[in-house]
C-alpha cells in the first residue's frame, strides 16, 4: 500500500520552494503568499499585451451605464458623469488594463511531484529547498477556484468586452507558452496580492531535497513539532536513475 506521500492525482498537488525563512515562515504560520504577475520568473506571465479590449464592438454608452450602475456610492457616481464622456471611460478602461492585473496574486502548484527534477532546479534552489504536498479536500475554501494552466504553441490574444463577460480578462493568468509545460501548473488568483491563510491539515508531506543542508532541515522538523502538526518531513536520497526517486521519512 502506497503512503500519503507517494500519491498523486486529484486531490494532492505540489508547490517547489527554496531553503529559506520565507518558506519556513508559510509552514509556521499557515499562510501562502501570493505575488503579483511582476514577481514571477516569467516576463510575460499574464502580459496586459495579451488583452484585446474590442472597444470598436462596444457600445461605449452602454458601457458608461453599465459601470456606472457598479459604482458603490452616489457620490462616484456624481464624478463619474462630471468628469467622463462615454469615450474617455473607455480610453481609461484600456489604459488601466496593466494597473487591473497588478492587483491580482496568483499562487502557483504543480500537478507533479517530487520527481519532476526541472522543477527542483528552477523553484527548490537547486534541490535545496522542499516539496510540499497539499491536499485540496481539506481546504475547500482556500483552493475552491483552482484552474489548470493550458499551454500553446502560439499566444493569441484574449478578446475582452466586459459587457458580456467582464471576468473573461482573468484567463490571461492561466495560459503560458508550450516551453513551460513541464511545470503541470495548478494556479490559485485572488484578488490582492499578499499572505493568505491556509488550514495547516492542508499540507500533508514536506519533501526536503537531497541537497538540502542539515541547518534548514533541522529548522523545518523542530518548527512542525513546535505547532504539533501532523506533517510527514522526508528527505530525498540522491537518485540514482531517471525517475527513480527513494524518500527517507525524517520525522515521526
Amino acid at each position: 500500500m502506497k503512503q500519503e506521500v507517494e500519491i498523486i492525482g486529484h486531490p494532492f498537488l505540489f508547490r517547489f520552494r527554496p531553503d529559506n525563512e520565507n518558506t519556513l515562515d508559510e509552514i509556521e504560520n499557515s499562510y501562502i503568499f501570493f505575488p503579483d504577475r511582476n514577481l514571477l520568473n516569467n516576463p510575460f506571465d499574464s502580459s496586459p499585451d495579451l488583452i484585446n479590449l474590442i472597444s470598436d464592438k462596444i457600445d461605449s454608452t452602454e458601457y458608461f451605464n453599465f459601470y456606472n450602475k457598479r459604482l458603490p456610492l452616489d457620490i462616484d457616481k456624481r464624478f463619474l458623469k462630471r468628469n467622463f464622456t462615454p469615450k474617455q471611460l473607455m480610453e481609461l478602461t484600456k489604459e488601466n488594463i496593466p494597473k487591473y492585473l497588478d492587483s491580482f496574486g496568483i499562487a502557483c502548484f504543480s500537478m507533479t511531484p517530487y520527481i519532476n527534477m526541472t522543477l527542483w532546479a528552477n523553484y527548490a534552489n537547486n534541490h535545496q529547498g522542499i516539496c510540499i504536498q497539499y491536499r485540496s479536500d481539506y481546504d475547500e475554501g482556500f483552493f475552491n477556484n483552482m484552474r489548470v494552466v493550458k499551454y500553446y504553441e502560439k499566444l493569441e490574444k484574449i478578446d475582452f468586452n466586459p459587457l458580456e463577460n467582464e471576468f473573461k480578462i482573468q484567463d490571461v493568468f492561466f495560459i503560458k507558452d508550450k516551453s513551460w509545460d513541464y511545470e503541470k501548473e495548478l494556479r490559485i488568483v485572488k484578488f490582492k496580492k499578499g499572505k493568505k491563510p491556509i488550514q495547516n491539515k492542508a499540507i500533508r508531506n514536506i519533501v526536503c531535497g537531497y541537497k538540502a543542508k542539515d541547518e534548514f532541515i533541522e529548522k523545518l522538523v523542530k518548527l512542525v513539532d513546535r505547532a504539533q502538526m501532523d506533517i510527514g518531513i522526508y528527505i530525498m536520497d540522491k537518485p540514482k536513475k531517471q525517475y527513480g526517486v527513494s524518500l527517507t521519512r525524517r520525522n515521526k
